[in-house]
């Protein structure tokens, strides 16, 4: 469980909502993570960097990645697909031109790295 913690620390840099865009959260997205604030969000931030990885090509295996964290956290397959319909949705939201590979090396790039050496150290050391 500690580890999760870390995990979900390493995604601890919030995201701000565009005040002018106001909009029913609650209506929006279907899971719970992402209809409250993202300032919290670390789940679903982690969401939203699997769809950048995988419509940016940042990245060939955040899927297996956030499979692993699921598994760890206790993520049903559903739920798992439904933060990540959610995270297609909030990148919905942002600019179409937004600086994608800016986003990633300060938001995502990290946090993978992360995840990534520590499921491969968990599966050197059962």
């Amino acid at each position: 469980m500690e580890i999760l913690f870390v995990i979900l620390l390493a995604l601890t840099s919030p995201f701000s909502s565009n005040p002018e865009h106001q909009f029913d959260s609650g209506n929006y997205f279907e899971t719970e993570r992402f209809k409250g604030p993202q300032e919290n969000n670390f789940v679903g931030t982690l969401y939203i960097c699997a769809h950048l990885a995988d419509t940016e090509k940042y990245v060939d295996d955040f899927q297996e990645l956030i499979e692993q964290f699921a598994n760890i956290s206790g993520i049903t397959p559903a739920d798992s697909e439904a933060l990540y319909r959610d995270a297609q949705r909030w990148w919905d939201l942002r600019p179409k031109n937004a600086n994608y590979k800016v986003f990633w090396n300060d938001m995502c790039k990290e946090p993978t790295e992360n995840m990534r050496n520590y499921f491969k150290s968990q599966s050197q050391h059962p």
